[in-house]
């Protein structure tokens, strides 16, 4: 087993999320496929399995957090600006049975995605390269069908969420991640932008890694 799995494990656990020995291996396996990748295709700024943990792999997995514990686990899952593969590898390990959708516009960066989870063995989730706003003709099936769709680092919240709503389905939920630092102007202006389309603001989500917020807006059903 990875020397990464088992601090995978231990994190999870102290985090209160819920992450099997398999599905710590498998976590584990992607990163070190992406840390080896990011070695010539610069995919992100962590140049070490810590930082790599710290700043992308537990954050992610976080998303646990923002999933209602008492609903069904999402059957898709939409991951907006995917970038280096996370949020959106955390929630294809978390819901095994979910189809998850990882949109990255590079694509350079969109095949890399590709690569290392074919590396890692994660079967239910694939990169699709093109903008967001392309996915329509890509993936019409994903058009008013998602049940998750992750939003992490992209930009300001009118503006991703925005994005996000065509997809999601009756039930369906934005997860935003935000730092401490979010200001009141983009916070209310996220919920407006939330609001006029329809969807239901919830209170802010701790972060399990105390880091941050997860912003939640609800499709009602």
């Amino acid at each position: 087993m990875s020397e990464i799995a088992p601090r995978l494990s231990t994190a999870a656990r102290a985090m209160g999320l819920s992450l099997s020995d398999k599905q710590a291996t498998r976590l584990a396996a992607y990163t070190e496929a992406l840390l080896s990748l990011n070695e010539r295709l610069n995919l992100t700024a962590a140049r070490d399995a810590e930082q790599m943990l710290s700043v992308l792999v537990l954050p992610s997995l976080g998303v646990q957090a923002a999933w209602p514990g008492d609903a069904p686990p999402p059957a898709r899952v939409l991951d907006i600006g995917s970038g280096n593969g996370f949020p959106g590898v955390a929630a294809a390990i978390s819901w095994p049975q979910a189809e998850v959708c990882l949109v990255e516009r590079r694509r350079k960066k969109a095949r890399a995605i590709g690569s290392c989870l074919a590396t890692a063995g994660i079967a239910n989730a694939r990169a699709l390269g093109c903008d967001a706003r392309e996915v329509k003709n890509r993936r019409p099936d994903l058009m008013g069908a998602v049940d998750l769709v992750t939003v992490r680092a992209v930009g300001p919240l009118p503006e991703t969420t925005e994005l996000a709503v065509p997809f999601l389905a009756p039930g369906g939920r934005v997860v935003h991640w935000k730092g401490e630092n979010l200001g009141a102007e983009e916070r209310d202006e996220g919920a407006r932008t939330a609001r006029a389309h329809g969807l239901t603001v919830a209170d802010p989500v701790p972060q399990p890694d105390g880091r941050g917020v997860f912003i939640v807006y609800t499709r009602p059903l």
